[in-house]
């Protein structure tokens, strides 16, 4: 019984991503984002050459700099919360960075949807 009802979640799941997926292309309309068809209908092509090596090559660059990022953060953190100091020279600087992501993702996302 569970295991037909994990079956019919992921399909529901991967029906609904792949139309939004669709859609996105359709109202992007740009090479960046292509239709789902089209990746499907090539996928023999993409196993074809070295993907592997660059799936693993692009993982690495992704896992150092989540890595980086974590640390770097902890640190910032740990900082903050035991010096009065460095948290009063610090904390504008991550609510500006806050406010900086906040504009940023409502342009980029103002832009798509025009």
């Amino acid at each position: 019984m569970k295991t037909k009802r994990k079956i019919k979640t992921f399909l529901q799941g991967f029906i609904i991503f792949n139309i939004l997926w669709y859609l996105s292309s359709m109202i992007i309309n740009m090479k960046v984002l292509p239709s789902p068809m089209d990746i499907y209908l090539n996928m023999d092509n993409l196993y074809g050459e070295k993907l592997y090596i660059h799936v693993l090559a692009s993982l690495y660059r992704v896992g150092s700099g989540l890595i980086i990022s974590l640390f770097l953060g902890a640190l910032i953190g740990l900082l903050m919360a035991y010096s009065n100091r460095w948290n009063k020279i610090l904390n504008p600087l991550v609510y500006l960075h806050i406010l900086y992501l906040k504009q940023h993702y409502c342009q980029w996302l103002c832009c798509y949807l025009v």
